[in-house]
């Protein structure tokens, strides 16, 4: 016995259109039951309000007064909320111009109602091929709906609409695009369908249907002009379905979907994507370009009053107990970071300038007039950019010829003739703080060093011994040192004391103990151990050295060396008694100056306080740096802004192209909700495509040597790049939010089946 408890029922449903100063009656006072079971044509003239009752019991159109029951269910206090669930489960739809996506394939098509449905991938694609085996299309599943034809479309649509296995499918005028053949086959199918389900059918040409349908109403006006039973069939029980719930996940629905949009529209998703990644390449310049002139030290003038050696990329650390440094200090920095190119143990030593034949010049200065002396040769030093380091920045890997120094007095340098080993190259060396950087040339501290390898990198650096360097950073340390010794003439009973303040002293390997050794140049003045004039005193504690307010008893020994008479070479235990173990501070020099704040902070990390030489040594302003920077801070900021909203206006262009397939989907039961979660989960798909390309295409580019994006890439920290992630992504969000704000009213205005 067939079940006769109506499926639907309309109790004086009435439905009306407003427009300017006119109210029009859509439907009025409509009285219907409708049970499963059978296929209802309804029919009138145009305008006569056949489709607007469709919308009705569709739920894609609103009535204004009486009542619509589902299943005994009162609709009239559903909400937004509601009508989604029942759009989505309880009614299937068929249009008579298919509403197929298509650019999706047959299989694909069918799939969509089954993902909206909550159905997993595996499982929607297991069922859609079924149903397309069902209506007779499964040997076209992998065609696109655009490659069917006008009878393979509505068996897809067919098919869709099984796919959500409801209890009621509404038809509207689905054979009106189809010849007479296709026209019987699908209405055939559909009467096969209406056995088990309501069948709801809109048309104009009943006398095709005629032979299928079992419920013939028409309308006039928007009223029920007729309601007649036909082609009675043969009674049957009909079971009841019973709704299998499925847990609806959102964002998953909307992965799948994107997935899919993706895959299937490839030109579309070229257009969006390409105005992405052009947005994403310009915003990441410009937030480089803003990163690089973000430092206030760079818009400032270094100002030496601190360090001589104003080395963008050198540091000074010392360690936090403030103990000297050691070779173990020294390793442990290196492994702090991959930007430290290198570490100076006697950081001291590096605000030393020195000079060689090329940084310096000759002159001589000429007496004139009575009692007028000899031409006296003077040097003027010409290049102040050279500064000491010690052969602790490099290593034998360093070397492409010869070996590191071994004694104080033997350096290594670059070139490419090997013949230059075991060569002397004669340098000159300068304190700013405490020695004449002009004047008599046996004033000023040089030596002749020896070569003893050559470097593999090309530099101008030269690099001296350890020990070398130890001694000139004591001449940072304390400069207070004073030098006395006393002499008398042959047969002179007298005694002389002469005092040298200032002097500055040089471990020499080869002395011991007190002794001491004076400048060749000083002993001959002064006429010491000569054969004519002055004998070296021979009573104990007559020349003593002062160093920090203590005497000690020297021994001057009687060849002297052959730089300024400044200089005292003395033994390693003379040095160790005056300084003991004094280095404390070292000289760290990094890759770029970019990276400055990431090394000090891990430096930090491991126990050592470092500086920046450059930034603390920035005070006054450089106004035409001011003008540099704050202009392309400006620029870039402008041009971010620029872009942003092209990138918005245009993206929303290309996006109405897919209006149609959202509201498709949305006429499938896909919820608001899920439908904007598409738009911005595929959105987001191309900025973050764009970024990682991007960041990568730039990284490449600096890698091979683009001078320019390298620059950038310097001052490209994690912050950068989280600042820069977050404006591509507020502007995608913004593409996504104006864009779906526009769909929004496009839903709700077109969804619902054609005009009557």
């Amino acid at each position: 016995m067939i079940i006769l408890k109506p499926i639907i029922k309309l109790e004086n449903v009435c439905k009306y259109y407003y427009s300017n100063n006119t109210v029009t009656m859509g439907l009025n006072k409509i009285n219907l039951e409708f049970s499963k079971g059978e296929f209802v044509a309804i029919t009138g003239e145009s305008g006569s309000g056949k489709t607007t009752l469709l919308n009705v019991i569709a739920g894609l159109d609103t009535y204004e007064d009486g009542e619509l029951l589902y299943k005994g269910e009162l609709t009239s206090h559903f909400d937004t909320d509601d009508w989604e669930e029942y759009r989505k489960n309880k009614i299937s739809f068929i249009f008579q111009n298919y509403n197929l996506i298509d650019s999706y394939t047959a299989l694909e098509n069918v799939m969509t109602v089954l993902l909206i449905q909550g159905y997993t991938k595996e499982e929607a694609n297991e069922k859609a091929l079924a149903l397309l085996d069902q209506v007779g299309i499964l040997e076209r599943k992998d065609n696109r709906a655009t490659q069917l034809s006008s009878g393979q479309k509505q068996r897809l649509a067919i098919a869709r609409a099984l796919a959500k296995n409801t209890d009621i499918i509404v038809a509207d005028e689905p054979t009106g695009n189809l010849d007479v053949e296709n026209g019987d086959a699908i209405l055939k199918l559909l009467g096969e369908l209406s056995k088990e389900k309501l069948v709801l059918l809109v048309t104009h040409n009943y006398e095709q249907a005629e032979k299928y349908v079992t419920r013939k109403i028409r309308l006039f006006d928007g009223v029920v002009k007729s309601d007649v039973k036909v082609n009675k069939k043969s009674k049957k029980e009909i079971e009841e379905k019973v709704e299998v719930k499925r847990e609806i996940n959102n964002f998953k629905i909307a992965s799948l979907f994107t997935k899919m949009n993706i895959k299937a529209q490839p030109r579309r998703v070229l257009s969006i994507f390409t105005l992405s990644l052009f947005s994403a390449i310009t915003v990441f310049t410009c937030v480089g370009l803003y990163a690089s002139k973000y430092d206030l030290s760079l818009a400032k003038e270094y100002n030496d009053a601190a360090f001589f050696n104003g080395d963008k990329t050198r540091l000074i650390a010392v360690r936090d107990d403030l103990l000297p440094v050691n070779d173990e200090d020294v390793e442990k920095i290196y492994n702090v970071s991959s930007k430290i190119n290198s570490v100076d143990l006697y950081g001291l030593s590096n605000d030393i300038f020195y000079f060689t034949d090329k940084e310096l010049k000759y002159i001589y200065n000429v007496e004139e007039g009575p009692g007028a002396g000899p031409a006296k040769e003077y040097l003027i030093f010409e290049d102040y950019s050279k500064f000491v380091k010690s052969e602790t920045c490099i290593d034998e890997s360093d070397l492409k010829a010869g070996r590191m120094p071994e004694s104080r007095l033997e350096i290594v340098l670059y070139d490419d003739d090997e013949e230059l080993i075991g060569t002397t190259k004669k340098i000159y060396l300068s304190n700013g703080r405490n020695w004449g950087t002009t004047g008599d040339s046996s004033n000023n501290y040089c030596y002749e060093f020896k070569i003893v390898g050559l470097l593999k990198k090309e530099t101008e650096q030269i690099y001296f011994d350890e020990s070398f360097a130890k001694s000139l950073a004591s001449s940072v340390v304390q400069q207070r040192n004073i030098l006395t010794y006393v002499y008398r003439f042959l047969g002179n009973q007298s005694y002389q004391t002469v005092t040298r303040t200032h002097v500055f002293f040089v471990i020499n390997n080869e002395l011991h103990g007190n002794e001491i050794r004076m400048s060749q140049e000083l002993l001959d003045a002064s006429g010491l151990f000569s054969d004519n004039k002055v004998i070296y005193p021979d009573y104990a504690d007559s020349s003593v050295i002062t160093f920090d307010n203590q005497k000690y008893v020297i021994k001057i020994l009687e060849e002297g060396h052959s730089s300024s008479d400044k200089v005292l070479e003395i033994s390693p235990e003379l040095f160790e008694t005056f300084y003991g173990d004094f280095n404390n501070q070292v000289s760290i020099y990094i890759d770029d100056y970019a990276y400055t704040s990431s090394v000090i902070a891990k430096l930090a990390e491991e126990g050592y306080r470092a500086v920046s030489v450059f930034k603390v040594s920035t005070i006054k302003w450089d106004y035409e740096k001011v003008i540099v920077r704050y202009l392309t801070l400006a620029i870039s900021s402008l041009v971010i802004v620029v872009v942003s909203i092209l990138e918005i206006v245009i993206s929303k262009a290309l996006l109405k192209f897919k209006k149609n397939d959202f509201i498709i989907f949305r006429s499938l039961g896909m919820g608001d909700n899920t439908v904007r979660l598409c738009n911005y989960l595929e959105l987001f798909v191309y900025a973050i495509a764009s970024i990682v390309i991007t960041i990568l295409g730039f990284n490449i580019a600096a890698w091979c040597g683009v001078t320019f994006i390298y620059d950038i890439l310097k001052f490209v920290n994690v912050w950068v790049y989280l600042i820069y992630i977050l404006i591509v992504f507020g502007i995608t969000f913004i593409m996504g939010r104006n864009f779906n704000k526009y769909l929004t009213k496009q839903l709700k205005s077109v969804i619902s089946l054609k005009e009557d």
